[in-house]
């Protein structure tokens, strides 16, 4: 390339985003601090409940021979409102609307009736006991009426017989059944968070002794659970054990625990929303719909009789959602986008959008098209497909892990990330036991593979595990390093997807597929780069940009040493790292870079960026300079300062044959696409692709950077 390029170094970030910002912490928070934000929830706080003692109203529920008399609440039947309009002839779109109109007034009758009946009932109460719900906080976990419930259920059926709160047994099979052991408990709480404290609570609550309610074996159930724990869930408790499980969500429709008994629903979950204004996902405490409680609720009595204990008001029942928001409310719209321009290239997306029957806001459309314009897959003066967009709207994937797999094929290294793309698109590798959270750490480290990046630590940690061998001795790997075998297996069979959507569109032969079904890796002149971590890291960069963090070394500081004076090592808890869109984020906890005190690159690209009591990054790799100028945002030369300016934020020293070199680069790379639209790869063809004289340019171009 000639001329070096050097990250203009000047703290105009902090100050531009200091000044209408809220005062940031000085440093990041220690891992110890973290721990309590991050997860899955935030601090609740002290609840309060005025004095009150909220009783939850039991129903008894009997799945194997519902009658339809016994509900849990005497509104169900809303589920059931379907009301049909048949539109005037001639008029499809305004009978459409009246048809709407009308179902949406009678769901608002039906509630207005449910608000009136729990008013009635309320007003059947002494004046102290309404003046004691009044004060219940609803929104907050009362932990301590759970246990109080818990015990109270376990010593009424104790005293008065599995018949005291459920219906009785009305087969000899089911009395069979019921007769196996005692009946389990299932708790609903969102998150892991809220599920850890309960457990430690109930484990010595005073409310819950075994001589007053007998051995209770607590056990959690959340996503991020290892298989082996999650498995413990359904095994029979030993003779005079009662099982409590407490989960999340998970546990509505993903499992079934056929020995459960009794529900206590909180009818709260965490909720997973994109925010994109921001650009980024929020893990939200929030009410279930009337659909999830219900859902809840059949968990009981799947094999016998059961109970469910519903830890919320008549009042705010009636105000739930039907139904969980529609999911082109609640989750990015870029493909979405890219569909509809490969179905109709004439049409506008926002007009296209805002005729849906539940059509998203203005401003979650045109977050989308400023996207898809980042990533250089949509013009943004015409709204057309470029090249590279062509490609990923016939890609049943998101667009970013689309791009980044096209340039992974295009770079040869795709091995690798097809690793990192199934692992983003599943569950975890990595679990980390409550008993056992330093261990896991530890292991974690010695996977991580260098260059500081969570992404080649999945890849590491993948190749790892295949290599351990198979069944048994893969199970023992996954033990010995905290690793999920459900999740490995699980993008085992994403990579083998992701493969087969690039051989169809012709970047990689089929027999690639053939040998990753028979080795695990496809070989040849896709993968002739795959452990080439720089070259790995700009498939990255193709993927996230504009998703890019910079970073902020504290003051240089040196120690007089025998040797001389050097420079002291930083400290990850030091380190400031700032978005362009919001300024101040931090690294999440469970990165491989946290304590991380010296960057050789000021530059990292993020996954996700999730929002909890902080805004952090997770999932983050450290890349260079040429991977961002390739593969980033619209650039600027100014040629009197020798100093490249990208997307008007990020700014290089480099002398302005960089910025002319870099653009005649990417023209290429989108020429070499729009021709492979008309002219697939085939057998035999391999080479046009990943060894054409453009990607040998760009390859000569990214190892000039030396790290």
């Amino acid at each position: 390339a000639g001329g070096g390029i050097e990250v203009v170094d000047s703290q105009r970030l902090e100050e531009e985003e200091g000044e209408d910002a809220e005062p940031e912490p000085e440093s990041s928070p220690t891992e110890e601090e973290e721990e309590e934000e991050v997860p899955e929830s935030w601090d609740e706080g002290e609840e309060r409940t005025g004095g009150a003692k909220l009783k939850p109203a039991a129903s008894m529920v009997s799945n194997a021979h519902d009658d339809g008399d016994v509900k849990m609440w005497e509104s169900d039947e809303w589920d059931a409102v379907r009301p049909v309009h048949k539109p005037p002839a001639g008029g499809g779109s305004l009978g459409g609307k009246a048809s709407a109109a009308a179902a949406a007034a009678e769901v608002e009758r039906r509630r207005q009736d449910e608000l009136a009946a729990a008013a009635a009932s309320l007003a059947e109460l002494s004046e102290s006991t309404q003046r004691s719900i009044g004060n219940a906080d609803e929104s907050l976990l009362n932990f301590d009426l759970i246990e109080q419930l818990l015990g109270s259920i376990i010593r009424t059926e104790r005293s008065a017989g599995e018949t005291a709160l459920v219906a009785p047994s009305m087969t000899a099979v089911e009395a069979s059944e019921d007769r196996t052991g005692l009946g389990a408990v299932l708790i609903f709480l969102p998150g892991q968070a809220e599920i850890k404290k309960l457990i430690q609570r109930c484990e010595r609550s005073r409310y819950l002794e075994d001589h007053d309610v007998g051995r209770l074996m607590f056990l959690p159930l959340y996503g991020a659970l290892s298989s082996n724990d999650q498995r413990r869930i359904f095994a029979r408790p030993p003779p005079g054990v009662r099982k409590v499980v407490v989960a999340t969500n998970i546990a509505e429709t993903s499992v079934t625990i056929d020995d459960v008994r009794y529900v206590i629903d909180t009818g709260r979950a965490k909720e997973m929303s994109y925010d994109p204004a921001r650009g980024l996902s929020s893990l939200a405490d929030a009410w279930v719909s009337r659909a999830a409680a219900k859902q809840r609720r059949g968990r009981a009595g799947r094999t016998a009789p059961g109970a469910c204990f519903a830890l919320f008001s008549r009042h705010t029942q009636a105000n739930l959602a039907p139904h969980q928001p529609p999911e082109m409310l609640r989750t990015p719209l870029q493909q979405l986008c890219l569909s509809i321009k490969a179905l109709a290239p004439s049409a506008r997306i926002a007009a296209t959008l805002s005729a849906a029957p539940t059509p998203p806001e203005a401003f979650s459309v045109d977050a989308a098209l400023k996207e898809l314009c980042a990533l250089r897959a949509l013009d943004p003066t015409s709204e057309l497909l470029t090249p590279l967009g062509k490609h990923l709207a016939h890609m049943p994937v998101d667009a970013r892990i689309g791009k980044m797999l096209l340039f992974g094929a295009l770079l040869g290294c795709l091995d690798p990330i097809l690793t990192i793309a199934a692992a983003m698109s599943g569950r975890p590798l990595f679990v980390s036991p409550k008993d056992a959270k330093a261990e896991a750490d530890a292991a974690k480290r010695r996977l991580s593979a260098p260059g500081k990046s969570d992404h080649l630590t999945m890849a590491g940690a993948y190749s790892a595990w295949w290599r351990a061998g198979h069944g048994g001795a893969q199970r023992r790997f996954c033990e010995e390093n905290f690793l999920s075998q459900q999740a490995l297996e699980g993008v085992q069979a994403s990579r083998l997807d992701y493969a087969a959507v690039l051989a169809d569109m012709g970047f990689v032969p089929s027999s690639y597929l053939g040998n990753m079904r028979r080795t695990g890796a496809g070989g040849g002149d896709a993968d002739r780069n795959a452990t080439t971590g720089r070259v790995v890291k700009a498939a990255l960069v193709a993927g996230f940009y504009p998703q890019v963090v910079r970073v902020q070394h504290p003051e240089t500081r040196f120690v007089q040493t025998a040797g001389g004076t050097v420079e002291k090592e930083g400290e990850g808890r030091k380190m400031k790292y700032f978005c362009r869109d919001i300024g101040r984020v931090f690294m999440h906890p469970s990165s491989v870079n946290l304590q991380v005190g010296k960057y050789e690159s000021p530059w990292l690209v993020y996954s996700e960026r999730v929002e909890t009591a902080r805004v952090y990054v997770r999932d983050n790799t450290m890349v260079g300079a040429y991977a961002l100028l390739l593969f980033g945002g619209e650039l600027s030369v100014d040629h009197e300062r020798g100093r490249l300016t990208m997307d008007g934020w990020a700014e290089f020293n480099a002398p302005a044959r960089i910025g002319v070199l870099v653009r005649e680069m990417r023209g290429a790379v989108d020429r070499l696409l729009d021709q492979h639209i008309d002219k697939p790869v085939g057998e035999g063809e391999e080479t046009s692709l990943s060894s054409s004289p453009v990607v040998r340019a760009l390859l000569e171009l990214l190892a000039t950077e030396g790290f």
